[in-house]
């Protein structure tokens, strides 16, 4: 069997209060991810911040037990979830993430999440 290569990142979230970009900035921190290491990238404005993160990995979620070092269950739902709850009306935050096996197989999904939905 091959080995799977996986990439993924987020558009641009803008924020126009601090207090909140940190607060998700933090969740973000949080999460888990496969192999390389998560990349946070935040950019300020005169009226607002916006921020984005992506890893040339998997993204997890949070882990499911924060007690154990070697915990390998993930929680992604809560994940999404925390990120939805600090989402600003009219924000969308969207998830891509790409991969392939050899080239052989490529694969590709898109999450779209808002303050009320996530598809």
């Amino acid at each position: 069997m091959a080995n799977s290569y996986t990439k993924f990142r987020t558009n641009y979230v803008k924020f126009t209060d601090k207090n909140v970009l940190d607060a998700y900035k933090e969740a973000v921190e949080n999460a888990v991810v496969n192999d390389d290491p998560l990349t946070i990238h935040t950019r300020e404005y005169t009226d607002h911040y916006e921020i984005m993160f992506g890893a040339y990995s998997s993204l997890l979620g949070y882990p499911v037990n924060t007690n154990d070092e070697d915990c390998d269950e993930y929680d992604y739902d809560a994940f999404i979830k925390t990120l939805q709850d600090l989402l600003p009306e009219n924000e969308a935050l969207i998830i891509t993430t790409i991969g392939d096996e050899k080239l052989k197989y490529v694969y590709g999904n898109c999450d779209i999440i808002t303050k009320d939905n996530w598809v």
